[in-house]
């Protein structure tokens, strides 16, 4: 996204058992430079630190334990919107398909996840989603899903919001 201070790019970091999400800055476009907590100075964040995070194993039921990723970020008139994308960890039989999350910031940094929950590909007659993509145009939200209803294939679905986020 570019803003009036150059440009921002919301980006999924990996490790072998989990995904974050994190936040490059470029006055140009093309060189880049990650956000960095100062505070933070031990590995794995002494040199970038994630903006947003898996909610973790310890927190019950929770479907974003373990990653989250593909971040889809909006700029609106209050703040930003991110759509992204979790998956449960692997030792969760109850919970094993991809879903989507939505977050809330005012300045791209500090996020909170706002509904608290996840759109469910259940919601499209689907057993997991592939891709999203959001879009803001003139107050309207539109999301375009990726969902596979079955084994080798997929379908395409587009849904619309006009108005406030839920509140925090």
């Amino acid at each position: 996204i570019r803003d009036e201070s150059g440009y921002r790019m919301w980006f999924a970091g990996t490790t072998r058992s989990e995904s974050q999400i994190g936040l490059a800055f470029s006055d140009d476009g093309i060189t880049w430079e990650k956000y960095d907590d100062p505070a933070t100075t031990e590995a794995p964040y002494a040199e970038s630190d994630p903006i947003l995070q898996p909610s973790g194993a310890g927190e019950g039921n929770v479907w974003d334990k373990r990653n989250v990723y593909i971040p889809n970020v909006v700029q609106t008139e209050d703040g930003y919107v991110m759509l992204y994308t979790s998956s449960p960890s692997v030792d969760d039989p109850q919970n094993h398909s991809r879903k989507i999350g939505i977050a809330v910031s005012e300045d791209g940094l500090v996020w909170d996840k706002a509904l608290g929950g996840a759109l469910n590909p259940g919601v499209f007659g689907g057993l997991q989603f592939y891709y999203s993509e959001l879009v803001y145009i003139d107050g309207t939200f539109l999301i375009l899903v990726e969902v596979a209803p079955g084994n080798n294939e997929t379908e395409v679905y587009a849904a619309s919001y006009t108005g406030p986020l839920p509140p925090r």
